[in-house]
């Protein structure tokens, strides 16, 4: 499925709130999180929307019997890691919370891989932790400014590709 997902356990106390505004916080930080691709007469193209909504789902297993829990998450889990992303129409990134009791959450991440990779999950659960952090605790995230998004380095690698030095670049690394 192309899948890149992550499983949290969260234990203690969770402002729900704070979370999701974390997680909007960053799809608006990052284009790419914002982006679906499209297709035309087999050319390829993106589009990058203003915003994107529906991407945050809450699920309550709070009420169901405790001895089917364990099923029921393993079942969402299962049903979340084999999910098969629509490029052109759905969010590329899924994000559940799943409660289970008072002080305990999971919190499963799901991506498209063409909007991530694995060296990116960690600088998403980083940002994440410093927006949360800092939202309930009353202040802003310390996050610098993104000197450039995920397209400008696309079209740079575009750039040197048509330019014809990475094929030179290729042909002299292949010879060695």
């Amino acid at each position: 499925a192309y899948n890149l997902f992550d499983q949290l356990k969260l234990t203690g106390s969770l402002n729900i709130h704070a979370l999701s505004s974390a997680f909007e916080s960053i799809v608006q930080r990052h284009e790419i999180l914002r982006t679906n691709y499209l297709s035309t007469n087999g050319i390829p193209y993106t589009i990058i929307s203003d915003c994107k909504d529906n991407y945050f789902n809450t699920i309550d297993l709070t009420t169901i019997d405790s001895n089917e829990i364990t099923h029921k998450l393993d079942e969402i889990l299962t049903d979340e890691n084999e999910y098969c992303f629509d490029l052109a129409n759905d969010n590329l990134i899924r994000v559940t919370l799943i409660k289970t009791d008072n002080q305990t959450h999971h919190l499963i991440i799901n991506m498209h891989h063409i909007i991530t990779d694995g060296w990116s999950i960690s600088l998403f659960i980083n940002e994440l932790c410093s927006i949360y952090t800092a939202s309930i605790n009353g202040k802003t995230a310390n996050l610098p400014e993104l000197p450039i998004q995920y397209i400008d380095y696309s079209n740079w690698l575009n750039e040197i590709e048509l330019s014809g030095l990475l094929a030179t670049k290729l042909d002299a690394w292949t010879k060695k």
